[in-house]
């Protein structure tokens, strides 16, 4: 279990759950060995986003790892190289304290557009120029 505060919440990834300010909030699944999140509606199980890691097929260079993180209802994708040390949960409590993502499952696209200019650093750095 992986909990922190911030902003009077905390969010916990536990069994499956997100649990936000100690209320089941949301459904998680981890895939391809933790490379992958995806969080879900907690009663539908709709996709509300999905996290990928990649370490650009180099395994013991970090310079050039970085996530990926697509909202596939509003068809938003953003690539960050400066969040990819963060955990799953942290992450998560940062969508929620922006208001990305309401505890209801609502994307909110002016909040989500906000976190898109802060976050994403599209296009790929020069080291990872072919």
């Amino acid at each position: 279990m992986m909990s922190f505060p911030a902003l009077a919440q905390k969010v916990e990834l536990k069994k499956g759950k997100v649990i936000v300010d100690k209320q089941e909030r949301f459904q998680f699944e981890r895939r391809l060995f933790n490379s992958e999140f995806v969080l879900r509606t907690l009663q539908e199980g709709d996709e509300l986003l999905s996290i990928i890691r990649n370490d650009n097929g180099t395994d013991h260079y970090w310079e050039d790892d970085f996530i990926q993180i697509v909202f596939p209802g509003s068809q938003v994708s953003l690539i960050s190289y400066r969040l990819k040390d963060l955990s799953y949960a942290r992450l998560l409590n940062m969508i929620v304290r922006d208001q990305v993502i309401s505890r209801d499952g609502r994307i909110d696209e002016e909040k989500l557009r906000v976190f898109f200019l802060k976050y994403d650093d599209s296009p790929a750095p020069p080291f990872m120029a072919y």
